[in-house]
């Protein structure tokens, strides 16, 4: 990790953490939800603080109640926040079930109002990590991959099942589906250099499902916006609504594109964690061009007005992502 800390300079992620999303405040909220929060808490609600990071449009909120007590509540509707809702009841669901090791801040309700879905989390001192990244914070983060493997090698019973790699099959295959003239993806713009190199990169991609498999279950979102630091030192992982069946190492090759774009060495750290250990070069090869392919063909999209970062942070992974595999194939 020390060889990884040596820094060169690349584009930095100007993305704001804290603001990233436009999102409901508590006075937003239908009367009838905000009475089911108070109802659930015993409590009334003193102060709302929207939170801004992440890049979904529902709310999220840190709340102070008269009894002293804080909670963070998130909350979304299948009228107008369509993804928001099942990722937001997927995650509640996950994380009831995580082993007592597995760092991450507890749910401490939830509420089916109908079109209304609401969660309720215990409300920890802690922050992001920082960014670009600081080589001792992103150990402790490469620590805790570690042992978020360990404890969810098999996954527990305690659990929901876990989503196939198979699922995200046709969301990383972009690379492929420019090569066979699918004309969604012959429409995303690409530079020069990627463009000469799109029959490897799908060759690439061919199989990464079977490569990348196993029996471990996977946060499959492991980046700083999802992470929480305390004050000492522990982090916190949060956001659970993606888990995955796959290969023990997945989360820390979908973590370290964004040390390879704030300039850290990447292969490095790949090579000094210990889930690297006996991974086939061509299967985090292959993740990569499957990861990268996403972004590239997700930035291209148009804006999001409730998201506005949304696309210059995946512009900004995209090169990160396709920078590091670069490094791997010497481009």
């Amino acid at each position: 990790l020390h060889a990884a800390a040596r820094r060169v300079t690349r584009t930095p992620l100007t993305v704001p953490q804290a603001g990233s999303a436009v999102r409901p405040s508590w006075d937003d909220l239908p009367g009838h939800v905000r009475d089911a929060v108070v109802e659930a808490c015993g409590a009334e609600v003193v102060s709302a603080y929207s939170q801004g990071g992440g890049f979904t449009s529902g709310f999220a909120s840190r709340l102070l109640l008269d009894d002293g007590r804080r909670l963070f509540v998130k909350a979304a509707t299948d009228e107008l926040h369509p993804f928001a809702r099942p990722s937001y009841e997927r995650e509640a669901a996950v994380v009831r079930g995580l082993p007592d090791a597995v760092p991450a801040p507890r749910v401490l309700w939830t509420r089916d109002l109908g079109h209304w879905f609401v969660s309720a989390f215990e409300d920890v001192d802690a922050r992001h990590p920082v960014r670009p990244w600081d080589s001792a914070e992103l150990a402790r983060v490469l620590d805790v991959c570690s042992l978020m493997a360990r404890e969810l090698t098999p996954v527990p019973e305690s659990m929901p099942e876990p989503s196939p790699l198979s699922s995200w099959e046709y969301e990383l295959s972009f690379w492929r589906r420019r090569r066979d003239g699918e004309a969604s993806a012959l429409a995303v713009p690409l530079p020069d250099h990627w463009a000469a190199w799109t029959g490897e990169l799908a060759d690439l991609e061919d199989g990464w499902t079977a490569r990348c498999s196993g029996s471990t279950g996977l946060h499959f979102d492991v980046r700083d916006d999802n992470l929480l630091i305390r004050p000492d030192g522990e982090v916190l992982v949060v956001d659970w609504n993606h888990l995955t069946l796959g290969a023990a190492w997945l989360d820390v090759a979908s973590l370290l594109p964004s040390a390879w774009g704030d300039g850290l060495d990447a292969n490095a750290l790949w090579a000094a964690h210990p889930l690297s250990r006996g991974v086939d070069p061509r299967g985090l090869d292959g993740f990569l061009a499957a990861l990268g392919g996403l972004f590239v063909e997700r930035s291209a999209d148009e804006p999001m007005p409730r998201s506005p970062y949304l696309r210059d942070h995946q512009t900004w992974w995209r090169d990160a992502t396709m920078g590091w595999l670069g490094s791997r194939l010497g481009w």
